[in-house]
C-alpha cells in the first residue's frame, strides 16, 4: 500500500513522491485518485479520492517531523506472516511505531510500552482506537495496513 511505503520511505529517505497520483484514463486503476473526465487522458481534469488518500494523510501526520529509529520483524503465534515494526522519534520526544504485515493476515500483536509511559493505539485513519494506562501492555490487531501506536 501507499502508506506502507511512506512508513518505510519516511525511514530511510525523508521524502516521498507518489508517481500515480491519478489515473490518466478510467481503464488503468493506477493512482490514489480517479479521473472523472474519460475525455482527457492527461494533465488538469477532475478527480475524485479513492480510499488511500484517507490512509495515506494519516501516515503523513503520524510521521511528520520524525526521525527513523529502528525497524523490527516478529511472527506472532498462529499468524501466516511476519509483522514489521517501524519505530520513530517525534519532535516533541514521544515514540511512534507503525505496525503491519504483508500477508493481510488477520493476527494481533501484544505491545509493551518501551519506556513504561502510556500507549495510544491509532489505526489506519489516525482515529484513536485504545489508550492504555501507563505502563501497559495492549494488543493490536495487525493488518496489512498500517497501525500506530504511540507512546508517551
Amino acid at each position: 500500500s501507499h502508506a506502507v511505503a511512506l512508513v518505510i520511505s519516511r525511514a530511510y529517505l525523508m521524502m516521498y513522491t507518489i508517481f500515480y497520483a491519478s489515473d490518466s484514463s478510467p481503464d488503468t486503476g493506477f493512482g490514489i485518485t480517479y479521473n472523472l473526465d474519460a475525455a482527457q487522458d492527461y494533465g488538469h481534469h477532475t478527480l475524485a479520492p479513492k480510499a488511500a488518500v484517507p490512509v495515506i494523510r494519516a501516515s503523513e501526520d503520524m510521521l511528520a517531523g520524525c526521525v527513523f529509529l529502528s525497524k523490527s520483524r516478529q511472527r506472532p503465534a498462529a499468524a501466516a506472516g511476519d509483522v514489521w515494526l517501524y519505530a520513530f522519534r517525534r519532535p516533541d520526544g514521544s515514540r511512534v511505531t507503525a505496525i503491519w504485515n504483508e500477508t493481510g493476515d488477520r493476527s494481533t500483536l501484544r505491545v509493551a510500552p518501551v519506556k513504561g509511559g502510556t500507549l495510544s493505539y491509532y489505526d489506519e485513519f489516525g482515529n484513536e482506537v485504545e489508550k492504555g494506562a501507563s505502563r501497559q501492555s495492549i494488543t493490536v490487531p495487525v493488518s496489512r495496513f498500517p497501525r500506530y501506536l504511540i507512546e508517551k
